[in-house]
């Protein structure tokens, strides 16, 4: 997602954290899986292009989504399988080593609706019943399926931070304080900044804000180092000539606004020979320093 090109924007985002397909083996969850992705087989000859979940014998295998069955039968490694077309998110569901099949190819199922059952056909003859779940994705072939039924781990804290800081400038306001790489107070330093160095607040955690320097280098600063940039100004001033006002803090990047001379301008943030203004139409930019003069 981007704005249109040299215009600001400001999106809000809600993230699902649960599982995109539910569980394919009733009753059971994602602690019941017991070999995952990637693991080697027939002594690395090939790689597990799944999960396996335990369950008893007989225990149903159920439709992880609404769809179609798209084919069933018996493999050599596989045993009893079925693939169910999952047209929502592009992909084909396997469901393998089933002691039995309960569905026919053509047959439209819902979530929830059992496709077979537990058991441990094909290769698996020789170990515990259980569950051979894969997810095969368009253009992609077999990817890790685990992500897809995984309940997420417990909500971290809130944050401790103001939200209406999100997306907004603060500035430094201390003499010195450090960007730092990590929301700790051991974290490894970034850089180190000057008082009223302008930081783009990109998000929070805790009591850091997560930001981005005007050079664009990313980290975490403690929020009782920062103030908001805008309210109030470091000061106000008068522009001496006609200026650009940049997006960036270098005259190679492009002008957002060109403002006549004598306009008002309140300073937010000063870095390396350039500051943080906004002007009385409420833009804000970049200035270089001979710019202006104090009003």
């Amino acid at each position: 997602m981007q704005p249109e090109l040299l215009r600001a924007g400001r999106y809000t985002l809600r993230i699902q954290r649960a599982p995109s397909l539910g569980f394919p083996v009733k009753g059971k969850n994602d602690v019941a899986v017991g070999s995952f992705w990637g693991a080697d087989r027939d002594k690395g000859a090939r790689r597990h292009e799944g999960i396996d979940i335990f369950a008893k014998r007989g225990t149903p295998a159920v439709a992880v989504v609404s769809g179609m069955i798209t084919r069933t039968g018996v493999t050599k490694l596989g045993g009893n399988v079925v693939w169910l077309a999952d047209a929502q998110h592009g992909q084909h569901i396997y469901y393998a080593h089933l002691d039995k099949q309960l569905v026919q190819p053509g047959q439209l199922v819902k979530a929830g609706d059992t496709l077979g059952l537990v058991g441990n056909t094909g290769n698996a003859r020789t170990t515990q019943p259980h569950l051979h779940f894969g997810v095969y994705r368009a253009g992609r072939g077999a990817v890790d399926p685990f992500p897809f039924v995984r309940h997420a781990d417990a909500l971290p804290p809130a944050p401790r931070t103001k939200p209406e800081r999100l997306g907004q400038w603060v500035r430094v306001s201390q003499k010195t304080t450090s960007l730092r790489r990590s929301p700790a107070a051991k974290g490894s330093t970034v850089v180190a900044m000057n008082r009223n160095t302008p930081l783009l607040v990109l998000g929070s955690q805790a009591n850091w804000y997560r930001v981005e320097q005007p050079d664009g280098r990313i980290g975490y600063v403690a929020a009782e180092a920062v103030v908001p940039a805008a309210t109030p100004a470091l000061r106000r001033e008068a522009l001496a000539a006609t200026s650009d006002l940049y997006a960036y803090p270098t005259a190679a990047a492009a002008p957002l606004d060109t403002l006549p001379a004598q306009s008002q301008v309140a300073v937010l943030g000063e870095f390396r020979g350039f500051r943080l203004v906004r002007s009385t139409t409420g833009a804000i930019g970049w200035l270089s320093k001979p710019a202006v003069k104090q009003g």
